[in-house]
């Protein structure tokens, strides 16, 4: 793996424009609640990013387990915070940093790239922990979303480039519980923004999520065919958006949702998820843009992650294999002194043979 290549390699995403008939070319990972057998959520991700064009290697990312009392230091400030962990959790990690994963108590983060957002300038007289370090922070010390809106509304949440990656990571982040609670954490205008997302549940990077809402309210409006609360014929989806940008990949998601009926059993809810998220599916090297660093030029989906909040098992598959693999939160050993472990998550393309089936 390339050093320079790993060291840039957390910029998750640039920004989109509120208007559906206006959107620029944007990177957008995606998020959602995918319709589940039961009360249960069940969480669908992807990951874009760019790819070293040379070598061809993706977004350096571990699979990475961190047992309870594991010790956290955020970056950023003259005394920055130490901590340890009280919950055990597991997630795909960058250079040591989750910006996916989930705890032993069932709650659940997602960091998305947010370039319309504002942090306010480190307050010393607060708890301060710099934007890269949330996921590991929240994992580590809350058990629902509602302790964690809580909590870090008692926090000095800041950007900083003074970090081992070297760029600012402006998030936002969507928080999920084994309630069924969402919400969207936003930092606009030096200010936390909490949105509600139980029922909307989709999330990709900028605009707001307040824009995202919107946009699909205006495609139900001008497109009532897509309108799964509407008695209309649906015909082939006609005017379905199918572009790479952050807003035609919400509104898309958010329709599919809508028309997903309801599964009736956990694999089946699961298989659905995987479809639906298919359709936003980066095909490599088909759409780039300009960043910094190797975030962008050409674009490629490096991988999904699917959460059955009901039975703790963390699914995932990569740009370079097809195959789902699943790890199960329930048999990972958070006890303190544990070591911390971790795996790459890639390994190249991987199936099953069945020409036994004909022989």
């Amino acid at each position: 793996m390339k050093n320079s290549f790993k060291k840039t390699a957390i910029a998750l995403g640039l920004v989109a424009t509120a208007s559906l008939g206006a959107i620029s070319s944007a990177q957008a990972c995606l998020v959602y609640l995918g319709a589940s057998n039961n009360e249960h959520p069940l969480i669908g991700r992807t990951v874009e990013f760019g790819f070293d064009a040379e070598t061809q290697t993706s977004l350096a990312t571990d699979f990475i387990n961190f047992p309870r009392q594991s010790h956290f230091t955020t970056y950023g400030a003259d005394k920055p915070l130490s901590w340890n962990n009280k919950y055990g959790f597991s997630g795909m990690a960058h250079d040591g940093l989750v910006s996916d994963g989930v705890n032993e108590k069932g709650l659940y983060i997602a960091m998305l790239w947010f370039a319309d957002g504002e942090y306010a300038p480190r307050d010393a007289n607060k708890p301060g922990v710099a934007s890269g370090s949330l996921g590991n922070w929240i994992l580590s010390n809350y058990a629902s979303v509602e302790e964690a809106v809580n909590g870090l509304a008692e926090m000095s949440v800041y950007q900083s480039a003074d970090n081992h990656l070297g760029i600012e990571l402006p998030m936002h982040l969507q928080l999920v519980d084994k309630q069924g609670k969402a919400v969207v954490i936003e930092y606009i205008d030096g200010k936390m923004t909490v949105t509600d997302n139980s029922e909307f549940g989709v999330m990709t990077n900028s605009p707001k999520i307040a824009d995202h809402m919107t946009a699909y309210r205006e495609l139900l409006a001008a497109k009532p065919h897509l309108d799964a609360g509407k008695s209309t014929e649906k015909g082939m989806l006609a005017g379905l958006p199918g572009g790479y940008t952050a807003v035609e990949r919400s509104v898309k998601t958010a329709a599919l949702k809508a028309l997903t009926p309801k599964p009736k059993t956990k694999a089946e809810a699961i298989n659905q998820v995987i479809h639906t998220l298919n359709n936003t599916d980066y095909v490599k090297g088909a759409s780039s843009f300009p960043s910094r660093g190797l975030s962008g030029g050409d674009q490629e989906t490096s991988f999904i992650t699917i959460i059955d909040m009901e039975n703790n098992d963390y699914y995932y598959r990569t740009v370079d294999s097809q195959v789902l693999h699943k790890v199960d939160i329930d048999k990972i050993d958070y006890s303190k002194g544990n070591p911390v472990t971790s795996f790459d998550i890639y390994g190249g393309i991987r199936y099953i043979d069945v020409t036994y089936r004909v022989q």
